[in-house]
Formats: structure tokens, C-alpha cells, sequence
């Protein structure tokens, strides 16, 4: 019988079924888990995880850098490509673009927007580029907490962006690669929405 996320209680004829709940689980944005023999029972035990990973995306963008810019700087604008997918939200609590400014946003499925991004700005050198760090959560628990650098290159009437991001994910390798997909359908919405509205 599946308590809550830490653990997973069943008879031993039922360790397939714990096997294939550890599976699915295993497949979000959650800690990572193992199955502990106890007695005539099995408890998935969460386990401490700390994985490292340093994604980088690029994307070249039709606007010159100062609209490029405007559209991150903004955080309307922001909200308005934020997300990665037509089935993501990405909406903001909070929002103080400046040194030393926090952003509060929620992510996830439109139907369940349940994690927490708290950003703080580190750097900001006008349109060429911004760094800041975060944390991702889900309600109390820490799911990961980067380092993440915007940088703008001009070239000509294009703009190239690139977004590196310094992972530390406290619930699996899969946080990384998620972070990475999740950049890359964000500055292709972003792309999409300066096209739609190329002056603002």
C-alpha cells in the first residue's frame, strides 16, 4: 500500500508491484529510493542524492539583441514564454529584476503547477548577460539548486542565446536532464513570442 512518497509497504508476493511503483516514481522530479527487505514486509526507505551536472543550450534567435533582451528583462514577457510546452505553466508570484532581486515562480502541468523556483539575481550586465541562482522545490522538500548564466551575443540583426546552467539535484540524475529539455523548449517558446510580437 503506497502511504506516501517515502514509503511503500507490501507483502513479499507483492514486490513486483512495489518494483513497478518504484518505476513510475522513479520517472519524476522526486528523491530517489530503494526497496529494504524487512521481515515479511518491504519499506522503500528514501536515500540521500546529490548529483552534479552542467547543461548548456543555445538558441539564435530573429531580433536584435536589445528586443531579445527586453523580452527576458520583462517579467510579463517572461511569463508569456516561460514555459516549455502547451501543456506546462510558468507563472510568477514574484518578480524584481535587479541585483540582489528575487523572482518567485511556479512550474509544472497547467492542471498542477506544484514546484517552486526561487531565483536571486547575482549579475546583471544590460543586454549581454544575467546570472542568478535557484532553487526548486515541491512544497518542503529541495529538488535541486543551480547556478545559471544568460549570456546575449549580437550578431547582426540576430541574437544568439546561450543558457548554462551548474545543477545540483538532490533527487537524481533525471533533474539534469530535465533542466536541460525544459531550457531548451523555454528559449523556443521565448523565439516564438518575439516573433509574434517583434516590437514592444
Amino acid at each position: 500500500m503506497l502511504r506516501n512518497r517515502d514509503e511503500i509497504v507490501g507483502l513479499p508476493t507483492d514486490l513486483e508491484r512495489v518494483r513497478t511503483i518504484l518505476a513510475r516514481v522513479g520517472k519524476g522530479p522526486i528523491a530517489a529510493f530503494a526497496i529494504k527487505p524487512v521481515r515479511s514486509r518491504f519499506v522503500l526507505m528514501k536515500q540521500a542524492s546529490t548529483h552534479h551536472g552542467t547543461v548548456v543550450v543555445e538558441h539564435v534567435i530573429d531580433a536584435p539583441v536589445s528586443r531579445v533582451y527586453a523580452a527576458f528583462a520583462n517579467s510579463k514577457e517572461r511569463e508569456a514564454w516561460g514555459a516549455p510546452s502547451d501543456s506546462t505553466a510558468y507563472y510568477y508570484e514574484e518578480a524584481d529584476f535587479r541585483v540582489g532581486g528575487r523572482d518567485i515562480a511556479r512550474c509544472g502541468a497547467k492542471s498542477d503547477p506544484r514546484f517552486i523556483v526561487e531565483a536571486r539575481y547575482v549579475d546583471i550586465t544590460h543586454e549581454r548577460r544575467v546570472v542568478w541562482t535557484e532553487t526548486i522545490r515541491e512544497a518542503d522538500h529541495a529538488l535541486a539548486a543551480n547556478v545559471t548564466t544568460l549570456e546575449l551575443i549580437s550578431e547582426g540583426n540576430r541574437t544568439r542565446l546561450t543558457v548554462t546552467v551548474q545543477v545540483t539535484s538532490f533527487v537524481g540524475e533525471d533533474m539534469i536532464s530535465n533542466t536541460k529539455s525544459g531550457h531548451t523548449g523555454s528559449l523556443a517558446s521565448m523565439a516564438l513570442h518575439i516573433e509574434q510580437s517583434p516590437s514592444r
